[in-house]
């Protein structure tokens, strides 16, 4: 027979709550402060590296601003009711994070004053967090400060020497240097950002079948920030997403410990998984829909840590459910594996939650069909990819890809935590007792994940998205359930001492060389490269037979900057900068009813990215206007570029009459074409009226 609680009791279990929720605020105010400064640090190096250059005046503040009402506008909700209890406070706190970091896709409908409503948030959730510190222990927060700074500058070189969306991105863009996928991305942004419409608009204006949440994001960033894709690209990669990835996983680890323990445990712990994963694959640092796709993943996870908890009440569980259910479409359209093996997880919680009954065939049903028509709009389909084999299925696929170690690293993270929870209580007792769903769900998330890559379908290196989702999974849950207390118990117990220390020892020698050198700056490359192509563009005028070190020392000299006004002028020279003046003086903009065509005999620009999977999408990325007939003519032999199945096999450019190009306009709803045949001499170019 239950026992009656007295007033007494629950006054004090109310205090208590209220107590445990202030603590969450503490540090969750702690790690708040963090994050801003981790990104406010590598907004000061973008803009100190982009001396000279011009940016748009509110793309970083923009940035910054993001990041800052990210991470504090969740202290602002209230605690009292339902919020005031710290199970349902740890859930929502995150999840207000994911809601305002995905919130700026409104920038579509209030324009550049969401960016004020955004400032608001920052300033006074900061103003909150300040409130939280002011008597809080202030050696901690410096020892936080301290490792800001050392995140900040692992994370802009390290993003910075994998050679994608960076600094200099937009110039490279102009100068022909931009690497395929950030040009790629940023030819769908930009036809998002002028007409709000998903599409790579090669051969006219089709709708994209493919993951375009995070094209979206970048889309809404350009309109905040009055910047075009190329610049909110290279900004938002190192400012916003890769930061992020790192906040929110610290942020997900508190919430699921409901900050049992110091911020300091959830930073070394957090960060030493982080620093392990990163000796091998990092390209969820600049893979900008799987970044956003691990970010939401990793804020929703407390949501499903609280269903795998068997003890909540079932009104506070279906709410979870409908959440869950919720976040499939949004998982879905940042990358199609976080979606899925999300979905997987969150299913099989259910199943053992509620095992066979009408409970889990309704949820089953609901989910399905969420699933079922979120993949219909942002999954491609197997002829969107370049098939690496004509077999339907290759065993260990990816290890014949990739054949280093490095390929299966991202199965350590959950047999990790798999070893770390079965030390504790034997695995069939485990099951058993339901005593740990979440583990099952994560080892079932990995299982899952693996098979693409293990013995599943050839589609390049694209696998490894599935392959890598678990390891996610299991940092957040490693770093809530360990403290630096239980690494230190489990390295120097005195009857390990004998195997472990010398262990531990070389893991430490050889996870510190790796950092070491993923943390010496290599991008410089990309500085001599973007010098060296401006300086063909004036005929060897900007250097002068200078290196590109004695450049900048001299420009240092001269103009307090890095980059003077003679590489402005010999970037005007570019075919980027020459193509964008050309289209925007003869063509309206504002429509995707006007198309670019190129014919093949303009060489200048053919030849300004000389690989062939460049060529398709130059134009739209740099004028942001849809293009005709625009994949790269059949002499340069290019293979079909990856998902442009809706155009078929027949939009590379070639020898039309104007008759017939205006007839294949009309088939692609374009009314106008400006006939590019000269990107210097806009007398040798025509502007043709397909609609009369």
């Amino acid at each position: 027979m239950p026992v009656k609680r007295g007033k007494r009791d629950r006054t004090s279990d109310i205090t208590d709550q209220a107590k445990d929720a202030s603590s969450l605020d503490r540090k969750w105010a702690q790690l708040a402060v963090f994050g801003t400064v981790v990104s406010l640090l590598i907004a000061t190096g973008y803009c100190l590296l982009r001396m000279g250059l011009s940016t748009p005046v509110m793309l970083i503040p923009a940035c910054v601003t993001i990041v800052a009402a990210s991470l504090f506008a969740p202290l602002l909700l209230p605690r009292q009711g339902l919020l005031a209890e710290l199970e349902n406070r740890a859930v929502v706190l995150p999840l207000v994070t994911l809601a305002i970091l995905v919130g700026i896709f409104l920038a579509f409908f209030l324009g550049r004053s969401l960016l004020v409503i955004y400032f608001i948030l920052a300033v006074s959730g900061f103003y909150r967090a300040v409130r939280l510190l002011r008597h809080g222990d202030r050696p901690a927060l410096l020892s936080i400060l301290a490792i800001a700074l050392v995140v900040a500058a692992y994370l802009f070189i390290t993003v910075h020497n994998l050679g994608y969306a960076g600094v200099l991105s937009n110039e490279q863009s102009q100068l022909g240097l931009l690497n395929h996928d950030t040009r790629f991305h940023a030819a769908i942004a930009f036809m998002i950002q002028n007409f709000g419409i998903p599409s790579t608009a090669v051969d006219g204006v089709l709708p994209l079948k493919y993951h375009f949440g995070s094209h979206i994001w970048f889309a809404a960033l350009g309109i905040l920030g009055v910047a075009e894709p190329a610049a909110s690209y290279g900004a938002a990669v190192p400012i916003v997403a890769a930061p992020m990835l790192v906040f929110s996983l610290l942020l997900a680890a508190m919430a699921i410990d409901h900050a049992r323990k110091s911020v300091i445990d959830y930073l070394i712990v957090g960060l030493a998984l982080i620093f392990l994963s990163d000796c091998s694959e990092k390209s969820y640092y600049i893979s900008e829909s799987y970044t956003f796709g691990l970010i939401g993943t990793l804020l929703l996870l407390p949501l499903l840590a609280r269903l795998a908890n068997i003890g909540a009440s079932d009104g506070k569980v279906w709410f979870g459910i409908f959440v869950a259910i919720a976040a499939i479409p949004i998982l879905l359209s940042f990358k199609i594996s976080a979606g899925l093996l999300w979905t997987v997880g969150f299913g099989w919680i259910v199943l053992r939650r509620f095992a066979i009954s009408k409970e889990t065939a309704i949820v089953g049903a609901v989910t399905l069909a969420v699933l079922l028509a979120s993949v219909s709009i942002f999954a491609p389909g197997p002829n969107d990819y370049n098939r690496m084999s004509n077999s339907a299925i290759v065993p260990f696929y990816y290890l014949r890809f990739d054949p280093t170690l490095g390929s299966l690293t991202s199965l350590i993270g959950p047999l990790c935590l798999a070893f770390f929870c079965v030390a504790k209580m034997p695995f069939r007792q485990l099951v058993r007792s339901r005593s740990d769903l979440m583990l099952e769900a994560i080892l079932l998330v990995t299982i899952v994940g693996a098979i693409p890559a293990m013995i599943g379908v050839p589609q390049d290196s694209s696998v490894w998205y599935f392959l890598n989702v678990g390891q996610w999974y299991a940092f957040a849950i490693l770093a809530a359930r360990i403290s630096v207390a239980d690494l230190s118990q489990f390295t120097l117990s005195p009857r390990r001492d004998r195997l472990f220390v010398p262990v531990a020892t070389v893991v430490v020698f050889a996870v510190g060389c790796q950092m070491a050198r993923s943390i010496t700056p290599a991008f410089f490359d990309t500085y001599r490269g973007v010098i060296r192509a401006a300086d063909k563009q004036v005929d060897g005028q900007l250097l002068k037979g200078r290196s590109v070190t004695q450049y900048f020392a001299d420009t240092l000299k001269k103009e307090r900057v890095l980059f003077g006004a003679d590489f402005k002028a010999a970037m005007s020279a570019a075919v980027g900068p020459q193509l964008i003046s050309m289209v925007r003086d003869h063509i309206d903009t504002r429509s995707p009813d006007n198309a670019v065509f190129i014919p093949p005999q303009n060489l200048a620009y053919w030849d300004f990215q000389a690989i062939c999977r460049d060529k398709h999408n130059i134009q739209t990325a740099l004028t942001g206007q849809p293009s005709l007939l625009g994949g790269p003519p059949a002499s340069y032999n290019c293979p079909k570029d990856a998902y442009t199945t809706p155009y078929g096999n027949d939009f590379a450019a070639r020898d039309i009459t104007d008759a017939d190009l205006c007839a294949h306009a009309r088939t692609r709803k374009i009314k106008t074409v400006y006939v590019l045949n000269d990107v210097r001499a806009a007398t040798s170019n025509k502007l043709l009226r397909c609609d009369k």
